[in-house]
């Protein structure tokens, strides 16, 4: 009977064994994708963050030539008319 328990208990103990080793190879697995997915995640990022400071640097500029060219209409109104 003690050596059917030991037999049964090191049965349980390979199976335990094998199991940890196929979680810790998913793991791993599961880091290596997340690395790769983190970097090219981080590269998208900042390329998002380039394209919206060319887009505010375009805004900006937008109203300003909208500002001066205000400015410039209201001046041509200003003009006493020659007729």
């Amino acid at each position: 009977m003690e050596d059917r328990k030991e037999k049964l208990t090191d049965v349980i103990e390979l199976i335990v064994v094998v199991f940890l080793g196929i979680t810790s190879v998913f793991g791993a697995f599961a880091a290596y994708q997340a690395s790769l997915n983190n970097s090219a995640m981080a590269k998208e990022y900042n390329q998002g963050i380039a394209t919206i400071t060319d887009a505010n640097s375009y805004y900006i500029e937008a109203g300003q030539t909208y500002a001066s060219d205000q400015s410039l209409y209201q001046s041509l109104l200003s003009l006493p008319s020659s007729a």
